[in-house]
């Protein structure tokens, strides 16, 4: 939680975990704090931890029956000095958890959650303010808005100060963030871990590929990526080899090697050295010269192939357990498609500019100038599956690398058949793939990218657990389907694309798209030969149409999911339309579950424009005839689904009037 005034803070130290309950005083000793009509609070709110969740029930215990109460949830622009704050999750999504939770805790209250961009937020904006809650070690920031209140003439604020209890039940008046929870923590413990917490299940688990367990080390500039793998490299020299691209690339430049000649067709005899080499400092010159930005993309276009060829070269020949292929370009350049798992290293600005100016002689201007260039390690993220930070001492990170290795061994030592007795998901799409002739070396792959994808960071719904529930419903009806393998790639890759911002149908064309790629990969003799699997569509008629080949009716079911309505369905189809759609026809509780997992996902719009569209939407699908293509699902889910869409639209429009005002 931000700052001065909206934290209850960031500092990490060793201590003694402690029972956080909150209790609260007025800032006046011995004077009971007063029911507010409009009560206000703020932080960061990352993580939404169940210290959060007391702050919050307290600022709702301050507030009237059918009073307001506005939370100022603080904007990214304010986190650039926050410890980790790559994995501090987007101000949309912290905004959606802490509305989500006190709609649930106070439906009486008028809620409204703000993204702030500065230290005090509504509090020294809204004259009709009438409490704000505070931690104790932001007392003084009350005092400070309540100060600025009075000369912009607004009324001061009640100030209601949040306390721990410690052990002996009193008051602990240090209020020590070390001795409570904190968002910093649950971060810092994210480190060296498997982002989501989930397994990886990657070609290398295969017995027949028996080249090495494979790491990508990738992060910013400076940000202590060669200083990981050579304390790895030192300590764990007799099963460990590292792979220095940058070395590589040198290597590559080389007279008598293809890029040495493919350097000179592009960009001219010129840069050739007097010792018959390539001259770096010639081909520098002309690639970053001119600020011609298509002088380095041919550059990389024809160095980094290479790069990648060398290094899948030296993968088959090693004999090392684990290799690690370090890069700062490793994503830019596809590389991360060589490796079994990736490695982010990152560390804050300030320490990087440090090392830039240290080691490199660069003035503050122009380390800033190579810092700010590169991609930043929130754009990285996504394609990363570990993270480990180099802030603060060599032992500190020492420790995070050893950590990071501990688990990386477990997970290298996992088999096949640990993980698909683990993972149901996992085991049908083993079960399914092998079936149709698929190697298990792609299998293992493909499943990777699925679950990869499924598991990204800012999925809510479209997750795994999605393809659990539709193929719960795919077992209870799958006497009824009569091509059950082609259903189940249907669901295996309807959503593996998606992304919420993206325009009407562009995601299940890429997820359709996807298992064409698997299948030109992994199929071919099904992609190729359309009689071959007798297959019929079922988009509009269960009369055979043997010319149409698996590849070619999946892909069509997927993208059909961008239209459920357009027309009608039968058969095979609709019975995966409405196994993708059985949620709306799910228990209540289920339901909100789901409606709540949506808005989760579409963060980065304002909340009332989201309501007003996501409103319209339900009431689009409840004009319609039915909601669902065959009588089971008519029978069972129809009612259910419409009471569910009219109570979801009903709440959603409640609460755009009020949201006006902020």
């Amino acid at each position: 939680m931000l700052g001065f005034l909206w934290s209850i803070g960031t500092t990490l130290k060793k201590s003694v975990p402690r029972r956080f309950v909150l209790q609260t005083a007025t800032h006046s000793v011995g004077i009971q704090a007063a029911m507010g009509d409009f009560v206000c609070l703020g932080g960061t709110f990352d993580r939404l931890h169940k210290g959060h969740e007391v702050l919050l029930r307290e600022a709702c215990g301050k507030a009237r029956q059918g009073g307001r109460i506005v939370v100022g949830v603080t904007g990214d622009v304010m986190l650039k000095n926050k410890y980790l704050v790559e994995l501090i999750e987007p101000a949309g999504v912290r905004m959606n958890f802490v509305a989500q939770f006190l709609r649930k805790i106070r439906p009486d209250l008028r809620v409204y959650v703000t993204e702030i961009s500065d230290p005090y937020g509504p509090s020294i904006t809204d004259p009709a303010i009438d409490t704000i809650v505070v931690s104790e070690e932001t007392r003084a920031g009350g005092d400070k808005c309540n100060e600025l209140r009075i000369k912009k003439g607004y009324p001061p604020m009640q100030v209601v100060v949040a306390g721990l209890i410690g052990a002996d039940g009193n008051i602990d008046p240090a209020n020590k963030i070390d001795e409570k929870l904190s968002s910093s923590k649950l971060r810092l413990n994210c480190l060296g871990k498997f982002l989501d917490g989930g397994k990886l299940m990657c070609r290398k688990f295969i017995p027949e590929v028996q080249s090495p367990y494979t790491v990508g080390v990738t992060g910013g500039i400076a940000s202590g990526k060669s200083s990981i793998c050579d304390f790895l490299q030192q300590r764990f020299a007799d099963s460990l080899q590292v792979i220095d691209c940058d070395k590589i690339g040198h290597f590559v430049y080389v007279k008598g090697k293809p890029c040495y000649d493919e350097l000179i067709a592009h960009f001219g005899p010129t840069i050739v050295g007097s010792d018959g080499e390539i001259d770096r400092k010639k081909l520098g010159s002309i690639v970053f010269g001119n600020g011609n930005k298509g002088n380095l993309e041919a550059l990389n276009g024809i160095v980094w192939p290479h790069i990648a060829e060398e290094v899948q070269q030296i993968l088959q020949a090693s004999t090392a357990a684990v290799c690690i292929v370090e890069a700062q370009v490793l994503l830019e350049a596809g590389w991360d498609e060589l490796v079994d798992e990736t490695w982010l290293v990152t560390v804050s600005r300030d320490q990087a500019l440090q090392r830039l100016m240290k080691r490199n002689g660069f003035s503050q201007e122009e380390a800033q100038k190579r810092f700010d260039s590169q991609p930043s390690p929130r754009q990285r993220m996504p394609k990363c599956h570990v993270l480990i930070s180099t802030e603060g001492s060599i032992d500190n990170l020492q420790l995070h690398a050893s950590h990071a290795w501990d688990r990386l061994l477990s997970r290298r030592n996992t088999t096949l058949t640990d993980i698909v007795e683990g993972n149901n998901l996992a085991a049908r799409w083993i079960s399914v793939t092998s079936a149709l002739g698929v190697t298990a070396a792609n299998s293992s792959k493909w499943w990777r990218f699925l679950r990869d994808h499924y598991c990204a960071t800012l999925r809510r719904y479209h997750t795994l657990h999605h393809l659990e529930e539709m193929f719960a419903h795919f077992d209870e009806h799958r006497v009824a389907l009569e091509q059950p393998d082609a259903v189940a790639l249907a669901i295996f890759f309807h959503d593996v694309i998606y992304t919420a911002s993206a325009e009407h149908a562009v995601n299940e064309i890429e997820s359709a798209r996807a298992f064409r790629n698997f299948c030109t990969e992994c199929l071919p003799q099904h992609a190729t030969d359309n009689a071959s699997m007798g297959m019929a569509s079922t988009e509009t008629s269960e009369a055979p149409a043997p010319t149409e080949s698996l590849e070619d009716v999946v892909a069509g079911w997927i993208e059909r999911t961008a239209r459920h309505w357009d027309g009608d369905a039968k058969g095979d189809l609709a019975y995966f339309l409405d196994f993708d759609l059985a949620v709306l026809g799910s228990a209540e509780d289920r339901y909100q579950e789901y409606a709540q997992s949506v808005q989760l996902e579409y963060y980065h719009y304002p909340e009332a424009e989201f309501c007003r569209g996501r409103a319209k939407f339900l009431q689009e699908i409840a004009d319609r005839e039915h909601l669902y293509f065959t009588d089971v699902f008519r029978q069972c889910r129809e009612e259910l689904a419409r009471s569910n869409i009219s109570r979801e639209a009903v709440a959603l429009l409640s609460r755009v009037a009020p949201l006006a005002s902020y």
